[in-house]
């Protein structure tokens, strides 16, 4: 069954308009009655059977109407009538579902469309991804031809914006087989720089583990939004490519001993040089992409070249200063700004190019899609904490921890997925510059607390077993004993987790806000606010219980599990929806 399509929002019948619109409320008397034509206007609800039978109705008469046309007429009725038949089956699966469940929610979504009259050769639509991501004000679908003929070809656009018109595909953006292909690069290097926590697990561990993920984190943000802003499938987007994972792979086996006393094994400088390397390929990508796409160079100068330029510069200041013994606290001062810049410049350059008649957009469902796909892979540090070697014959209590620490990792799993992928009002993303850029940022804290958990996980879990760990496959993080760090840092991470996980859900708008509870139809049992604060308590309760309690190993992997599940059932018992009416009189008893 299709969970997608972009629908008519206003198309010919005979001699009528037939304009589809959100539901009984908007069937108002006050609605104009003709087109300054002089045609009917028919209005239809949408995902009603007064809906579908109009799409059949122009599906009959272009049946009719193909048979006596020629030429590019014909061609251009043979598209509406694949046009419409998809729309026709797409509204009969998801009639036959729940009409309000699937198309409610991505109609009011975009209910401030400016329809005007059209013809067919040019319609407002209604694309149904809005179901999930939310309000769209004003969208033109563009055709990106994806040609493969040719070793050199000019870079498009996949979505932009043209005096505040959004212009993207019809089809949603998914994240390329070389782009997986990619994140088993990132898969390694995320988890060598983990290891740079143990065997201390200390502040001066944790600074150079955040500093070092910084820098690997981005490589990724850069590899992630040149390729969701850009097609650039040629011989040189190839070479591009390699430069940009040849420098992660150069980052991944030098990143150990980033951070080494002794000049002659201190490969600092190796790591940075790579990195410089890849800023340096993504300038020229840019160049390029200006060079075809004159009208969008101030968009790409502000938005991409001038934070990939700056931090480039940054580097090139580090590497010119000698690695000698003398200078090893000041380039370690030097590390700090240079990862920290790439996450402010956004709050600064973007306010520049926002009201730009041309500028670049974000594809917000594959945007989104690598985010969870990161979220994915940092999830593997946690995978990696419990599997360890039974050498026992007999199913003991060893077996039951791993289990417990497979229950935290899937309740870290869902507590990200369940608020990030369900329907939405308006995502972050779309629903302000500010609440995009600080939805962004915050998946690096989000991220790197996973990371941490994943890895003071594998100390946790392999102090609370009875056997002798032997397996080859344990790592240096998970060779390091357990001790009071560990579990500080293990609870003090997953407090930051929990309240990552808040201020997401809190930067989305779930619900809209000029209408009250009465007046929706439908309300959750627990609002979005509730929900949040609950967790934010959680995540509190959490920090004071690491920095304050002092327990055995595996004690701490019940507690986390126990409110963590907690947090899960309060969660979803809270977003199931009633009748506003049950709920108010509920409320009255």
């Amino acid at each position: 069954m299709s969970t997608e399509c972009s629908m008519s929002c206003r198309f010919v019948v005979g001699n009528s308009i037939v304009v589809v619109v959100h539901s009984d409320q908007n069937l108002a008397d006050g609605r104009e009655k003709l087109t300054s034509s002089g045609k009917p206007i028919q209005y239809v609800v949408l995902g009603s059977q007064d809906h579908i039978a109009a799409v059949q109705s122009r599906l009959y008469e272009l049946d009719a109407i193909l048979a006596t046309r020629q030429g590019d007429e014909k061609d251009k009725l043979s598209l509406e009538y694949e046009k419409r038949t998809t729309e026709l089956q797409f509204l009969q699966d998801n009639y036959q579902q729940s009409t309000e469940e699937v198309l409610d929610d991505a109609f009011e979504s975009v209910t401030t469309l400016e329809h005007s009259e059209t013809t067919t050769e040019e319609e407002d639509v209604i694309h149904v991804s809005a179901e999930t991501f939310g309000h769209l004000k004003k969208l033109k679908i563009i055709h990106v031809v994806e040609k493969r003929d040719r070793l050199l070809r000019a870079p498009k656009l996949r979505q932009y914006f043209i005096d505040q018109v959004l212009h993207r595909e019809e089809h949603e953006h998914k994240t390329t087989w070389y782009e997986l292909f990619v994140d088993l690069i990132y898969v390694g290097c995320i988890a060598k720089a983990g290891a740079l926590l143990a065997p201390a697990y200390d502040t001066i561990s944790l600074y150079q583990f955040v500093l070092v993920y910084a820098f690997i984190y981005q490589h990724w943000m850069a590899f992630t939004m040149y390729n969701n802003a850009y097609y650039h499938d040629d011989m040189f987007f190839r070479v591009f490519a390699l430069f940009s994972t040849g420098s992660l792979v150069v980052m991944g086996v030098t990143l150990i001993h980033f951070f080494d006393d002794n000049p002659a094994t201190n490969t600092s400088n190796i790591f940075i040089g790579a990195l410089l390397i890849s800023r340096i390929a993504y300038l020229i990508a840019y160049g390029i992409d200006m060079y075809f796409l004159p009208k969008f160079r101030k968009s790409i100068l502000a938005t991409a070249v001038a934070r990939q330029l700056i931090t480039a510069i940054f580097m090139v200041a580090i590497l010119a200063i000698p690695l000698t013994p003398e200078n090893l606290d000041l380039r370690m001062r030097l590390y700090a700004p240079a990862a920290v810049l790439p996450f402010i410049l956004p709050t600064i350059i973007v306010p520049l190019v926002r009201n730009a008649k041309y500028r670049t957009a974000v594809n917000i469902e594959h945007m989104t899609e690598r985010y969870g796909l990161l979220m994915v892979i940092v999830l593997g540090e946690i995978v990696l904490s419990f599997l360890f070697d039974h050498s026992s014959s007999k199913v003991n209590q060893n077996i039951g921890y791993t289990i417990v620490a497979l229950m935290i990792a899937t309740n870290i799993f869902y507590l990200y997925f369940r608020s990030e992928t369900s329907p939405k009002h308006q995502h972050a993303l779309r629903r302000h510059f500010i609440t995009g850029v600080s939805w962004s940022t915050l998946h690096f804290p989000l991220s790197s607390a996973m990371i941490i958990v994943g890895v003071c996980l594998k100390s946790i879990v392999t102090a609370s077993l009875e056997v002798k760990q032997t397996s080859k496959l344990v790592i240096r993080a998970g060779a390091a004993g357990y001790n009071n760090n560990t579990a500080v840092m293990f609870m003090s991470s997953m407090a930051v987790l929990l309240f990552c996980l808040g201020v997401l859900q809190k930067l989305h708008l779930d619900e809209a806000p000029t209408l009250s509870k009465t007046k929706r139809k439908y309300v959750p049992q627990v609002s979005q606010n509730i929900r949040i604060y609950v967790r934010l308590v959680i995540a509190i309760l959490i920090l004071i219980l690491g920095l304050v309690v002092q327990a055995d190993p595996a004690t701490w992997l019940f507690v986390v599990l126990g409110l963590t599940t907690g947090d899960i059932i309060f969660e979803e018992v809270g977003r199931i929806k009633v009748r506003s009416f049950e709920l108010v009189s509920h409320l009255s008893v």
